[in-house]
């Protein structure tokens, strides 16, 4: 994998890491000799099977230390039918002379084609992952589940979930498809199928586990959109890496992780972007888009946004001004009430409400046009690029606000977003918290450059200029 797409992988695979805890380190010879120990139990318990694989991981706990989890994959053929069988271990209980809790998960059959048993009996166990991965990802699946398959097609790929089969089907052109076909435990429901496409995408076969699918596509030589499914069989959209530019999206906005570092909602697009939850409605040509092109997709009819500077906040609509904010304060839309409205600034938890003339909002797509205006801050403690700790430091000793900040959460952004009247600064901490600062407390600011927006035409044709082979 090429450093430009690592880049954006690595920010998406933190959340597909299982969590390892950290209580009581296992030696590592233990790894390696519980999933042999297990392994071969597993053969002994299960006569008629064979044994694909195992791994072994520390995950959660057992008695206040890290618990050894071990995964063993195994196979059998009978009557036509490829059947796999997962188990999982937890290993610790084991070294104390328990005996083992086999946790049993059976997957999905793969019907095969009578006259390909005997090769694939051969060949199994040929998988891509075949060290215990909990959705076995067939790396020879010809003769196949041919049912899922139209006339001229072969696989790319073929998995077995709980209950389903999934595939990657590629036509005689070289178009692909996406397959599900869904197991009641008896026979095999009508088979789903994405429209087929020119766009190359792959499914990545060793984060997809049972009932999630991340799938890859390929927009050019360098440039990839994620996508995925969840458990609920709805899907969303994971990122975007243009080779020249970073955006990942979030329930309520697009945001632009490039060059912004996330100083000012400039690097926000706000929306959601949606994906149809049918199979058939998946159309992967519409998905293989640059980060500028999906700014058009967000629905950003609930938000809305200041338009100018020194613009006034009220408590109440005709109450108590409570703040002049700066152009581009957003928020999404609580209430309407004449020709004013009501601003959910931040999270329902820990942010604010105010109201605003509606002739002083931007609504909807036409956030977009608006610029920034945030200013800077200068601190003794505070520098342009600061640690975490020193930020949260700053921000817990000058916010007038119930809620610390906590440093170990996902701390990125402190915007100064108006100020009131008797002169303190208001700030929004990462779209969550919102409060003014604490009377008396000085801080310095200076105003914000006007930076390019992050879909700033000429700037992207500059971008796109820079020679592929430079990171």
């Amino acid at each position: 994998m090429d450093m430009k797409r690592l880049i954006l992988v690595w920010v998406m695979m933190l959340c597909l890491v299982p969590f390892v805890a950290t209580a009581g380190e296992i030696p590592w010879d233990r790894w390696d000799q519980s999933k042999a120990f297990v392994q071969q139990e597993a053969a002994e318990a299960y006569p008629g099977w064979t044994v694909i694989g195992a791994s072994a991981y520390g995950s959660g706990t057992w008695h206040d230390e890290t618990a050894l989890n071990v995964a063993v994959s195994l196979y059998r053929v009978e009557h036509s039918m490829l059947y796999f069988l997962e188990l999982h271990v937890v290993v610790n209980p084991v070294w104390e002379g328990e005996p083992i809790d086999w946790q049993e998960t059976h997957l999905a059959p793969v019907p095969l084609d009578t006259d390909s048993v005997d090769d694939i009996s051969e060949a199994v166990p040929r998988l891509k992952d075949p060290a215990g991965s909990d959705t076995p990802w067939l790396s020879s699946p010809s003769g196949c589940a041919a049912f899922m398959l139209r006339e001229g097609e072969h696989w790319e790929d073929l998995g077995a979930m709980s209950d389903e089969l999934i595939g990657v089907a590629v036509d005689a052109q070289g178009r692909k498809g996406l397959r599900i076909a869904k197991w009641d435990g008896s026979v095999y429901g009508e088979v789903a199928a994405s429209p087929m496409t020119d766009v190359d995408f792959d499914v990545d076969t060793f984060h997809s586990g049972d009932g999630f699918l991340f799938i890859e596509l390929s927009i050019s030589d360098y440039e990839y959109a994620y996508i995925s499914r969840n458990d609920d069989g709805t899907w969303n959209w994971i990122g975007v890496n243009t080779g020249h530019a970073v955006y990942r999206f979030n329930d309520e906005y697009l945001l632009d992780d490039t060059y912004t570092f996330n100083d000012s909602n400039a690097c926000r697009h706000y929306g959601r972007l949606t994906l149809p939850t049918r199979l058939e409605e998946l159309d992967f040509s519409r998905m293989a888009l640059r980060g500028p092109e999906l700014a058009a997709f967000l629905d950003a009819d609930a938000w809305a946004c200041v338009r100018e500077n020194d613009t006034p906040m009220y408590a109440s609509p005709d109450g108590e001004m409570t703040a002049l904010c700066y152009a581009r304060l957003a928020g999404t839309i609580a209430a309407e009430e004449g020709g004013w409205v009501c601003l959910q600034i931040g999270s329902e938890e820990r942010g604010l409400r105010g109201w605003f003339r509606r002739e002083h909002l931007a609504f909807g797509a036409l956030i977009e046009d608006v610029r920034c205006s945030f200013p800077e801050y200068e601190t003794g403690i505070v520098e342009p690029y600061p640690w975490e700790k020193d930020l949260a430091t700053f921000v817990n000793r000058v916010l007038d606000s119930p809620y610390a900040i906590d440093v170990d959460n996902d701390f990125s952004s402190v915007w100064i977003i108006g100020r009131a009247p008797d002169g303190r600064w208001l700030m929004e901490i990462d779209e969550d918290v919102v409060a003014f600062t604490r009377a008396g407390e000085e801080i310095v600011t200076s105003p914000a450059a006007d930076p390019d927006t992050p879909f700033d035409e000429e700037k992207m044709k500059m971008l796109q200029a820079v020679p592929d082979e430079i990171e």
